[in-house]
């Protein structure tokens, strides 16, 4: 603590603004894994070391909810025409504004996965999640764990602290 009462306090302050800014750039481009900026090293950017893993939990839940939303989507089709359509582009403009991206797809533009399985009675929809490996669509125990994909169908809630939801 005496270090620290040395340290001169503004420059720390222009540091972790600098460091901020920074991750809050990287963090509007397309997710590509561990971030590459630098934590500054000073007493006030201890709790830094989270962000990263809040960074990759919100791209989780926002994924989870384009997957239910995707899903939703492929329901209505499917009670339509009694059967799943062979790409996600089917879906656009009836029941989805446009293909939806995956938010772990490591760049812009890249779309969900999907495939038809069961003769158009079933399908496989998935993203890559946070460690941005192709799975196969292979769930992960809870949506943004790794390894595993963030599968419909196979998404739980964590349960918080011992309490049910």
């Amino acid at each position: 603590m005496a270090l620290f009462s040395m340290e001169n306090k503004t420059a720390m302050l222009r540091q972790n603004r600098a460091y901020l800014l920074a991750f809050a750039s990287e963090a509007r481009k397309p997710y590509t894994g561990k971030s590459h900026i630098s934590i500054p090293d000073n007493l006030f950017a201890q709790w830094y070391d989270s962000l990263p893993w809040a960074w990759r939990k919100f791209l989780s839940e926002e994924t989870v909810e384009v997957l239910l939303r995707t899903e939703v989507a492929l329901f209505r089709y499917h009670a339509v025409y009694d059967h799943y359509p062979d790409a996600l582009a089917q879906l656009v403009p009836a029941y989805l504004p446009s293909v939806p991206d995956d938010p772990f797809g490591g760049g812009a533009n890249i779309p969900l996965r999907y495939r038809v399985t069961g003769g158009g009675k079933s399908f496989l929809l998935y993203s890559l999640g946070p460690d941005l490996r192709d799975d196969g669509g292979k769930p992960a125990r809870y949506p943004g764990d790794q390894p595993g994909d963030i599968v419909a169908g196979h998404i739980w809630l964590r349960k918080a602290n011992g309490l049910r939801r």
